[in-house]
């Protein structure tokens, strides 16, 4: 099924060529703007939002676009915008390629900020290998976030429990599917040193990305037994998985920031945790689902990154 197709199907009836458009005002009356709209561009890729006004929306767009040549349109009251744009972001990115970057899982990129740290080329081919090679290893460092976040990371490290279940899953995963650490870190990633406890659970860390985390672990003491959580792509594994003896759960969780090809992956099992990491279908998985954030944007959470906490993640690795 085509795109016009489908997009009929779920209501966009009106549509118009814009190539040589500078406005659609005279195209929709004013009580019928409210809604939401698809754009399609001259490389057959599409973009998907929403407007309390669309003619106002496509100027907008106009100031950055040079290449629309259609737009649809369908109008819906502004109760429904959110929660119809989600879901045709959903449906089109099955069936085409989309220039959104919020909410899609793989957005049309052709020129991310995070290529101007590493090349694309270098990016790919990080995804397609297996094992993570280090291309830098100069950080940046910030005396003054250090400094804020310092006591409350080493009394976490200090942490036995921490330390012997916990430390060693998150520097695996560091080294393994996050995209060159050193140079990424803050800006691209960030570590959370949180080690609270409720009813006999501490949440001991976060690594985040973009607007989510992609690892939370913290301590069952109920159970006595470590947690971890994972958010990942979920298209690798599509089919048979097998999880052998571990004790592992899969989640459908996802956050909206890192669009619908994302699930949620849950063990109390330290040995799992560290089996899942050697895995090359959850490292082709968190790679995927990492590069897919970075590229999207930076994270915004560099305010409550800790430094110290990376030390540890971070300084064997110029050795491996």
């Amino acid at each position: 099924m085509n795109i016009e197709s489908i997009l009929s199907e779920n209501g966009f009836t009106i549509s118009f060529d814009v190539s040589s458009r500078h406005s659609i005002s005279d195209l929709i009356g004013q009580k019928l703007r409210c809604g939401i709209y698809v754009l399609n561009f001259i490389d057959e890729t599409f973009y998907v939002g929403q407007a309390v006004d669309v003619c106002r929306r496509f100027l907008q767009h106009k100031k950055n676009y040079d290449d629309i040549v259609k737009i649809y349109f369908k109008s819906e009251p502004k109760s429904n915008l959110n929660s119809h744009e989600l879901y045709m972001i959903r449906l089109l990115e099955n069936h085409t390629t989309l220039r959104n970057i919020n909410y899609a899982s793989m957005p049309e990129l052709s020129c991310s900020e995070l290529d101007q740290l590493i090349q694309d080329d270098d990016q790919k081919k990080w995804l397609s290998s297996y094992d993570s090679k280090i291309m830098h290893y100069k950080r940046v460092e910030d005396l003054s976030l250090r400094a804020r976040t310092a006591k409350r990371a080493e009394k976490m490290i200090s942490d036995q429990k921490f330390s012997k279940y916990v430390l060693p899953v998150m520097k695996k995963y560091a080294e393994k599917c996050i995209i060159d650490p050193y140079l990424t870190e803050l800006t691209y990633w960030g570590c959370t040193c949180i080690n609270t406890i409720s009813n006999n659970f501490r949440l001991y860390s976060r690594i985040n990305l973009r607007f989510q985390e992609v690892l939370t672990s913290g301590y069952d003491y109920a159970h006595n037994k470590a947690t971890f959580s994972w958010h990942l792509a979920k298209s690798p594994f599509e089919g048979y998985f097998d999880t052998g003896d571990y004790r592992i759960e899969f989640i459908d969780h996802y956050y909206q920031s890192g669009g619908q090809d994302q699930f949620q992956i849950y063990t109390e099992d330290f040995d799992a945790a560290m089996w899942l990491l050697d895995n090359e279908v959850f490292i082709l998985a968190a790679k995927s689902f990492n590069l897919s954030c970075m590229r999207k944007g930076a994270q915004p959470y560099a305010k409550t990154h800790c430094p110290t906490l990376a030390d540890y993640l971070l300084p064997e690795l110029a050795g491996s």
